[in-house]
């Protein structure tokens, strides 16, 4: 992933969103990885990672949900 786009995701990622509201970004390991940090090199397959948002390029990893955890879970 280019610079830009790291920097342009990081900072999608470090926005708060409109109060009420949350921002669901779909992505791939590469991208959050170059993006969130080495400590997103590992994330599986439809994993789910729940940020939070701190601003000015800051954020913090505050849930990471397996995908066999979240995906059937939800499905019922």
């Amino acid at each position: 992933m280019g610079e830009r786009r790291a920097k342009a995701l990081r900072e999608l990622l470090s926005t708060r969103p409109a109060e009420g509201n949350n921002t669901i970004i779909v992505s791939h390991k590469p991208n959050l990885h170059d993006a969130a940090g080495k400590e997103l090199g590992d994330v599986a397959e439809a994993e789910v990672v729940a940020f939070k948002p701190l601003g000015n390029g800051r954020l913090k990893v505050v849930a990471r949900i397996a995908p066999a955890e979240t995906w059937t879970r939800w499905a019922r």
